[in-house]
Order: C-alpha cells, then structure tokens, then sequence
C-alpha cells in the first residue's frame, strides 16, 4: 500500500512539474512544433527531388533555398504597395472621420447627432495616436520596430530550426525512442509519423491556399479597379487560415471599404472575393493540397477553446491542433475501444477443445509426432490440475 501510495504521489509530482515546465518554456516549444511541422510539410518535396536522382543534400538545398526565396521575393513585392495602400487609407479615414465630426453634429437626423457628440475632436485624436499626449512617438516606433524585428528574428529560428530538423529527424528520433522499451517503441515512432505526416500536410495545404488566394485576389483586385488591392488582398489571403469564416471575413474588408469609396466597385470586388474564397476551399484545395479530413464536432470545440485564450490566433492554430488531436485518438483510443473484451475461459470450454483436437489427431492416416503427443499430453495433465484447485 505505501508502495502504490508513493508511486502515485511520484506520477502526480512529475505530471505537475512537466506542465509547470510547459508553461515556463512555452513560446521556445511553439517554436520548435512549428519548426518540426514545418519540415514535416516540406519533406515530400525533398523526396520527390530525391526521386529525380538528387541527393539527399542537394534536395533538402534546394527545398529551402525556393522557400527563402520565395519569402523574400513576396515581401519585397508586398512591402511597396502596402505601404501605399496604408497611407492612402489613413488618409481618406482621416478626412472622413472630419467631415463626420464636422457635418453630423449639424445633420437632421438625430442618430448622427447623437454619434457626433460621442465622438473625441480630430485634434485630440490625432495627439493621441502620434503619442504627444503619454508617450512620445519616437518610443512609440521603436517599440513597433522592436516587435516586427522580434516577430522576423523568430521566422528565422524556425526556418533554421526546420532544417535541422529536417537533416537529422532520424538521429533525433533515435534518440528519444531509445528511452522507451521495445514494446512501445514501434507504436511511438508510427503515432509520431502520423502526426508529423498529418500537420505537415495541413501546414503545406494552408500556405500554398494563402499564398495562392492573396496573389490571384491581388491581380483580380487591380484589373478591377478595386482601391488599397494590394492591402485587401494580404488580408483576404491571410483570413484563409481561420475555419469557417474565411471566405466571409475576405469580403467584409471590401464591404468596409464600399462605405468610403466606390461602392460599385468594391462590391465587385466583394464578389470577386467570396468566388474565389470558395473556389479555393471547395475545388483547389481539397484536389492539389489535400489534407486530412477532421471531425467537425471536435474541430469545433477545438476553436472554441483556442479562441477564448488566444483569440484570433486560437482560430488559426485550431485546425492543425485538430489534426494533432485526431491522430492521437485514432492510434492511442480508438484501437482499445475496439478491442473486444476478454472472456473468461473454463475448465470445460479447455476439455472441449482438448477432445477436438484429439478427434482431429485420430482422424489423420499418420501418426503423430512423439512431440505433439507429448505436448497435448501436458495439457490434459494440466487441465486436470486446473480441476483439482
């Protein structure tokens, strides 16, 4: 009894202290899954290069140069056009927002009337957003600076770390089953496939459905006309990533934008958008970026879990922990619940067959082997001791 007793305070000790860890070193073990899943997304690249008579090197090279480059070349072309795109509409909200303050307070119905007295004077507002009222605003900027450095810093870490990953995931592996027993092992290294097989697809599908959705909104955009193209298309491309509400959040943006501009055109847009918002997730994506298909009970509390903690970024990741989620019961529950139960087995049930096989060893034209004799000859004799207790 204090053998069990202390066992369990041990489990329990070790249990609490491994989440303690957990939430100590959080943001360094999000790096590192991101950085795994990543190179679990790019590795069937590397294998079909592999298969185009490269070598393992030279493919993983060339793997991660594209994407670098691929990374740089799209932001070299973004940065431009959104910067244009954010001054253009701080601009017009700006001078929207002063006729509002200055024509409504005057308007004749009195819902405008009402707005305008609840709203701060354009002076007081503008002191408060380029900081002259708590925080200068060279602080203000650095401290912006600080983040987006710290934000690409991170970007770094797991593009380094995923190539690690991705030259020595045999090594590391090794390594961490070597702690098991033989009988788990084999059961661990093929959950761990599937699950790096499984969020790495889902990883590879969401990446190439953003980045594809944002570049053909962006050309659609422009050749319709529609204003701040560029800064739409980024975000139209970018909600792709939250379950559900993708296609509706890509159109609400240009809604907004009908409101202060050209309403003809930016419905356009809208339905522009929301065609090929659903193109995407109903034709493309389940037909060239297949990934695995999840419950949507559980993807559902999945999100509302992530989203009350996380918010926005909860909705994002909800996916890809579904995925986790799914592997983990298909391999480690779903196998027990569909076990049948044990039966107990009596003596007799022992004796019938014991006689069967008697009947079947009589029924053969030669006899049997002085081994087989002996063997079912231990058996009654240990059927019979079974009888005896």
């Amino acid at each position: 009894m204090r053998a069990y007793l202390a066992r369990t305070t041990a489990l329990v000790v070790l249990t609490l202290a491994g989440l303690v860890l957990v939430w100590l070193f959080l943001e360094p073990i999000l790096i590192f899954l991101i950085a795994v899943f990543l190179a679990a997304s790019l590795r069937p690249l590397v294998r079909r290069l592999e298969r185009r008579n490269l070598s393992f090197g030279a493919s993983v090279g060339v793997v991660y140069l594209l994407v670098g480059v691929g990374i740089v070349a799209l932001v070299l072309l973004a940065v431009g056009p959104l910067d244009r795109d954010l001054q253009d509409l701080l601009t017009r909200l700006a001078l929207t927002y002063e006729r509002i303050t200055t024509q409504w307070p005057e308007a004749e119905r009195q819902f405008q009337r009402t707005v305008a007295g609840q709203l701060p004077q354009p002076e007081l507002l503008y002191k408060v957003l380029s900081g002259q009222t708590e925080i200068p605003v060279v602080e203000r900027i650095m401290e912006i600076v600080s983040q987006i450095g710290s934000l690409l810093g991170k970007g770094v870490m797991v593009l380094i770390l995923s190539l690690y990953w991705t030259v020595d995931h045999v090594r590391f592996e090794r390594l961490w089953l070597s702690s098991m027993s033989l009988r788990t092992r084999v059961s661990a290294r093929r959950v761990w496939r599937d699950l790096e097989d499984g969020v790495g697809a889902f990883v590879r599908s969401a990446f190439a459905q953003v980045a594809l959705t944002g570049v053909v909104l962006w050309i659609g955009f422009a050749l319709l006309g529609v204003p701040y193209a560029a800064l739409l298309a980024v975000l139209g491309g970018a909600v792709q990533l939250v379950p559900w509400l993708g296609a509706l959040l890509a159109v609400l943006p240009l809604l907004l934008v009908a409101l202060i501009n050209n309403p003809t055109v930016a419905l356009l847009g809208a339905t522009y958008a929301l065609v090929v918002s659903l193109v995407f997730e109903f034709k493309v994506q389940p037909r060239y970026f297949p990934r695995m298909q999840t419950n949507s009970l559980l993807l559902l509390i999945v999100a509302m879990a992530l989203a009350l903690e996380m918010g926005l970024a909860g909705l994002i990741f909800a996916p890809a922990v579904t995925v986790a989620v799914q592997v983990l019961w298909t391999h480690l529950v779903e196998p027990q619940r569909r076990a049948a139960p044990a039966t107990a087995v009596t003596a007799s049930d022992l004796e019938a067959g014991l006689r069967q096989l008697r009947e079947t060893m009589g029924q053969t034209a030669d006899p049997p082997a002085p081994e087989v004799s002996s063997l079912v000859n231990r058996l009654d004799g240990l059927i019979t001791a079974s009888k005896e207790l």
